[in-house]
């Protein structure tokens, strides 16, 4: 039973600063050209994704699969009927998989599963889950699983908490960071600060629909609002290189254009824009591991696509240029060479219809070079498997699946 009841009003917010242009974002963000990030050697090119398929009819939900970039093979990692298995995220430091199962039998229930690919052993982030958790992000240094959680209620006049945990993957054991009941807001998503302290999280008010909020969750502490931001709706909150701002996506009101708006922290700050075109929708900020630099969604040559944008000199370039299928969920390889991302066909994207069959997963350079594709969604980097040994396998899949990847 959760103990923290006591609600607070939120305060009033300040307007927001001027906007500062793309071309300005150095500036906004005071970071040199001659950063030590600029100057980082990337390592060998990541190879290796793991990503999810609708491998059977829309109600059988997502299976999980790896992909081997080096020769497009594939090799299913499950096949399960009661469950729908998605947002696969991998981490190099623990070794495994974190990735959300929901229930396909009608149940309020969504966990969080840890994986090892080399023993196919899978367990809960922790024993006794709560219901609904969502929104899983590792810990830079592999020890700790971030995730939001709801409690459904037992009646219909009885309030739904929400919150946040840090779970301690070794011990199994977890921190409450974050409560609705307490804070009045519901977190929507997480991202880890660089250094490992810090969850910047998403706010939804879920009474007013243009009252989001962004918070600072740390360890042992209340979650700190960040101030200086307008009213509006926020979405895809991450740190820059050096932990000292924050990216977001804002919206003033629904089905507007996004844009890109960066505060940093601390007392008296002022978010401003960093990447807005007239006319464009931009935004998902996703700063490089290796590089002073930042690929965002922008919709500036027609449909969504990628724009690669350095935090030094604020110049952009077009990586992708598809006028029928539009891009989304982009993630950095580990060495900062490659990104990966998905395609959606372009009026599925603008009716928001999720028609996961006709979802593509496409890997790319940095110079844009299309390097792999194939059926799929939620890709995440991880180490490729060696040989023809199949990978570890779970239910009805014993390993086996696995076909050439379109290209």
């Amino acid at each position: 039973m959760l103990l923290m009841t006591a609600r607070r009003h939120p305060l009033p917010r300040p307007s927001f600063a001027a906007v500062a242009p793309l071309c300005c974002v150095a500036v906004a963000l005071g970071i040199a050209s001659s950063s030590a990030a600029t100057q980082m050697v990337a390592g060998e090119p990541a190879e290796g994704l793991i990503l999810a398929v609708q491998s059977g009819d829309a109600e059988h939900g997502l299976d999980l699969w790896r992909a081997r970039i080096s020769d497009g093979a594939l090799q299913r990692v499950s096949a399960t009927e009661e469950f729908d298995e998605r947002w696969p995220r991998w981490s190099q430091d623990a070794g495994r998989v974190a990735f959300l199962q929901r229930s396909l039998l009608g149940m309020m229930r969504s966990q969080v599963i840890l994986l090892d690919p080399k023993t196919g052993e899978r367990r809960n982030v922790r024993a006794n889950p709560d219901l609904l958790q969502r929104s899983h992000v590792w810990s830079p240094d592999g020890k700790y699983v971030a995730h939001t959680f709801r409690i459904p209620p037992s009646t219909a006049r009885e309030t739904t908490n929400a919150g946040t945990v840090f779970v301690d993957i070794a011990a199994g054991e977890r921190e409450i960071v974050s409560e609705s009941e307490e804070i009045g807001y519901r977190m929507q998503s997480l991202a880890y600060s660089h250094d490992g302290e810090t969850v910047v999280a998403h706010g939804r008010n879920p009474k007013i629909s243009t009252d989001d909020e962004l918070w600072l969750l740390k360890s042992g502490q209340k979650p700190r609002k960040i101030h200086g931001i307008p009213n509006g709706i926020y979405g895809s909150p991450s740190f820059t290189p050096d932990d000292k701002a924050v990216l977001f996506d804002y919206q003033q009101v629904r089905n507007q254009n996004r844009d890109i708006m960066m505060i940093e922290i601390g007392v008296g700050k002022r978010a401003q824009r960093i990447a807005s075109r007239p006319r464009s929708d931009e935004n998902t900020a996703i700063v490089s591991p290796k590089r002073n630099e930042m690929v965002i969604l922008s919709d500036h040559v027609g449909t969504q696509n990628l724009m690669l944008v350095d935090l030094a000199t604020g110049k952009s370039k077009i990586l992708t240029k598809d006028l029928d299928r539009a891009a989304t969920s982009p993630v950095w390889s580990p060495d900062g060479e490659r990104l990966a991302y998905v395609s959606i066909p372009k009026k599925r994207f603008e009716k928001s219809q999720k028609n996961f069959d006709e979802y593509l997963v496409h890997v790319i350079d940095r110079t844009g070079k299309e390097l792999f594709k194939t059926a799929g969604t939620m890709p995440s980097f991880m180490p490729p498997w060696k040989g023809d040994q199949p990978v570890a396998s779970y239910a009805e899949s014993n390993g086996k699946g696995g076909a050439a990847a379109a290209r």
